[in-house]
């Protein structure tokens, strides 16, 4: 349930921001070349302008496979004289959902031909003790800030799934905040991330940016005028679950980077082409019975036995906690997506965990099993 209050979100983004530079002397802005993190950036520049606290340190983790118009508004921010640039072009191992068989891209990987030269300002040796991707940001501050207290500050905003609403308003993640997570504990001090923007809407992300005059990634003109729809527009790299539609549309926006993509990644060629069979249908092939004999005869021609095994498992779990909801057969059609996106982490069914009616029902059927399990006693 919303709440809505008398301050707008602008204030309350710049007084989040402003208790984020009371409390870290340490701070690191992490930037995706996305709206919001353009939103978040900005913001933080105009504190840091006004608390003499510039340059700030502005981090971007180069995923290799990304937009060219992410890679040119990235080198105009770096630019800037406000921004001390944290730029990676390291080794590291990327999810790939572009193929059901080469799951992973190497990225920079020594020796490898890379969709583009390294630039000069970048990190290009990989110190931090890990090669995945989300454990970066803390690996970066835990190197770069080490014995002392550092906030990482992000353009995550819950308006995109329930998970997200979920982790930014249900426990404290520093005193009384809950707008973010911890990334790591050390001796005495804090590694944090904080969501500043966690209550805006895309509406209002798009107002700053307008109303501010600021500089942003192209390729939203291009999305914008190709018809996606602007809750729909996503700049992360191009081989992410959350992103393969835009391969659909790569080589009309940017056909030199589509032609490299093609080149550096196995499985982007096939899904484009494919990705419609990627679609879930609104209802199962009439050669089933229903949505769980479809899941299951998808599930049983995975590729891998490893992916069998762990959708097999998740997808049991999910109907045993399920069992008896009334729209457990959407529950269903939503895994068939889980297993058409190649959702290893299942992203997709933790968003039903996530969502409060389903979380609640959850609770209420736990009670009255551990009420049955104690009349049985």
């Amino acid at each position: 349930m919303k709440i809505y209050m008398e301050e707008n979100v602008f204030d309350a983004a710049i007084k989040r921001i402003n208790r984020i530079f009371d409390d870290f002397e340490n701070i690191v802005v992490s930037f995706s070349g996305g709206k919001d993190s353009t939103v978040v950036l900005e913001l933080c520049l105009a504190v840091a302008r006004q608390r003499n606290r510039l340059p700030l340190k502005v981090l971007f983790i180069d995923q290799e496979i990304e937009w060219q118009h992410t890679v040119d508004y990235v080198r105009r921010v770096m630019s800037r004289p406000e921004v001390e640039p944290i730029w990676l072009q390291m080794p590291m191992k990327i999810f790939n959902a572009t193929s059901h068989d080469s799951e992973w891209l190497w990225c920079w990987e020594e020796g490898g031909k890379w969709m583009r030269e390294k630039e000069p300002c970048a990190i290009k040796e990989n110190t931090f003790g890990t090669m995945r991707f989300h454990e970066i940001f803390g690996a970066v501050q835990a190197k770069m800030f080490e014995g002392k207290d550092c906030a990482n500050i992000g353009g995550v905003r819950g308006e995109e799934t329930p998970k997200r609403v979920l982790a930014c308003t249900s426990r404290r993640c520093w005193k009384d905040i809950t707008y973010g997570h911890i990334d790591k504990w050390e001796e005495n001090c804090a590694k944090v991330t904080f969501y500043p923007l966690y209550d805006w809407s895309y509406r209002d992300i798009w107002k700053f940016i307008f109303d501010n005059k600021c500089d942003y990634n192209g390729i939203y003109n291009f999305m914008y005028a190709k018809g996606v729809p602007m809750p729909k527009m996503r700049v992360s790299n191009l081989n992410h679950e959350t992103a393969l539609k835009s391969l659909s549309y790569l080589q009309e926006l940017e056909p030199d980077t589509w032609n490299k993509a093609v080149e550096r990644l196995h499985g982007v060629n096939t899904e484009k082409h494919c990705s419609i069979a990627r679609c879930v249908p609104e209802t199962y092939p009439s050669m089933f019975s229903g949505w769980n004999e479809y899941v299951l005869y998808l599930i049983d021609h995975l590729v891998k036995e490893e992916h069998r095994l762990a959708f097999r498992n998740k997808y049991l779990k999910l109907m045993l906690d399920f069992e008896g909801h009334p729209e457990i057969d959407g529950f269903a059609q939503t895994f068939v997506k889980c297993i058409l996106l190649d959702d290893y982490y299942f992203t997709t069914i933790e968003n039903v965990y996530t969502n409060p009616k389903y979380r609640a029902w959850l609770r209420e059927k736990h009670k009255v099993i551990i009420n049955e399990n104690k009349k049985g006693e």
